[in-house]
């Protein structure tokens, strides 16, 4: 697709690691910097995000640097993708939507990865700095560890997921990768508190202050679910309609 500058795997491998790095030490700063009683309120006040009730400046823009950073390393593959492969995938597959769902799977793939790191992080860093070598999962909160894990997994998997489609979909139709991160920054106004009446807006939803808040985690699901499948089919139709001119 004419328009994408290339960009090379050694690129993307250094930028991944110095995005690594920054990630571990903001999550090192908040878990120090937070009074946490268990595991439980590590995760919570490290992945606070927004909520409708309350917002925190710091907790945002670690929201922002957690979900958009990884999202815009997502972008780097699918451009580097479009660029330097998707032509002759297409030929050799002979089908877009195959094509399609070989970038799909790869997103997903890199999106429980990032999870499950994250996880690992909060985790080591919990136990390394507040919980003086012991593990505890009794929590102030009103809110139980199932739910943590399930908003935690599930609803960040769908959050990440959504957000690469968008941001792929406005990369495609503008052919600039610009576009689609800046989209997904104006649509972060959305965020803060009273700016999102009932969710209709399917971003930052995988904050966990929405756990705190009490909004039911499977209206969040089922709203990213929906929001995922507009955008492919959005998607396959454009892609299909396009001419593929690496």
């Amino acid at each position: 697709m004419k328009g994408l500058k290339k960009i090379s795997s050694e690129q993307l491998v250094m930028k991944s690691i110095v995005y690594s790095v920054c990630i571990c030490f903001t999550i090192i700063i908040l878990l120090g910097r937070e009074e946490v009683h268990s595991l439980p309120e590590g995760f919570v006040k490290v992945l606070y995000g927004s909520s409708k009730n309350g917002f925190d400046l710091l907790s945002f823009l670690v929201y922002i640097v957690m979900n958009y950073g990884f999202i815009y390393f997502i972008q780097l593959l699918l451009q580097r993708e479009v660029t330097s492969l998707g032509y002759y995938k297409i030929l050799r597959f002979r089908s877009v939507y195959v094509w399609l769902w070989l970038l799909l799977k790869k997103v997903m793939r890199m999106s429980v990865l990032f999870l499950v790191c994250l996880f690992l992080v909060i985790t080591v860093g919990y136990y390394i700095y507040t919980s003086n070598g012991s593990f505890s999962y009794s929590s102030q909160l009103d809110v139980e560890i199932v739910s943590i894990i399930y908003h935690f997994f599930v609803n960040g998997f769908l959050q990440l997921l959504l957000y690469s489609l968008l941001s792929f979909f406005i990369m495609w139709i503008s052919k600039e990768m610009f576009y689609g991160f800046l989209t997904l920054f104006v649509l972060s106004v959305s965020m803060f508190p009273g700016m999102n009446p009932g969710n209709i807006i399917p971003v930052g939803l995988n904050s966990m202050g929405y756990l705190i808040d009490g909004v039911p985690l499977f209206q969040v699901t089922l709203i990213l679910l929906l929001c995922i499948i507009g955008i492919m089919a959005i998607l396959i139709y454009v892609t299909t309609k396009s001419d593929f001119n690496p």
